[in-house]
């Protein structure tokens, strides 16, 4: 949900009956995903799918994005490819520089990737949680405890770069 709307009505009001319908006719790949990741399933963060993201290009001008998983605490995207995307790079490419020019991080995954192999699309979400150090500081629900008397949590913070997405 956005918090402030600033951009043309109407177009957000069918931006969002089109975010509406695709959480109705999602992939298979963004089912299970959902399934991953819903109700703080992992590590904790609470995910939302199919988010609308208003980007405002001039004062008279707003373009709306819808992600396929967004979590606010990290401020991070998960855009799930199909084989559409193998033809849509560019605008992708382009897409996914807007989004972080908006402080957002992009994480890429094929469809493939998330149906058959969810364990090293776990430990790339993991690996990148473990490269962000304010991640402690942003994080303020349950299973974590980041208290001086909590047990060692499977996150060093070191400052690791992100993990380069995996691509097909």
């Amino acid at each position: 949900m956005l918090h402030r709307l600033t951009g043309n009505r109407e177009l957000y009001l069918k931006i969002r009956g089109l975010a509406r319908e695709m959480r109705k006719k999602s992939t298979k790949a963004e089912d299970y995903f959902w399934e991953k990741v819903r109700d703080r399933r992992l590590f904790g963060l609470k995910w939302n799918r199919q988010f609308i993201i208003q980007c405002p290009i001039d004062p008279d001008f707003t373009k709306y994005y819808i992600a396929d998983f967004h979590c606010h605490q990290i401020r991070l995207i998960i855009e799930l490819d199909g084989q559409i995307h193998l033809k849509q790079q560019e605008d992708d490419l382009i897409r996914t520089e807007r989004l972080c020019e908006l402080g957002f991080n992009v994480i890429r995954f094929s469809n493939k990737q998330v149906l058959n192999h969810w364990d090293e699309v776990e430990d790339c979400l993991r690996e990148y949680l473990q490269s962000k150090k304010d991640f402690s500081e942003n994080l303020l629900t349950p299973p974590f405890d980041f208290s001086e008397n909590s047990p060692p949590t499977p996150f060093d913070f070191s400052g690791n770069s992100p993990p380069t997405p995996l691509l097909e």
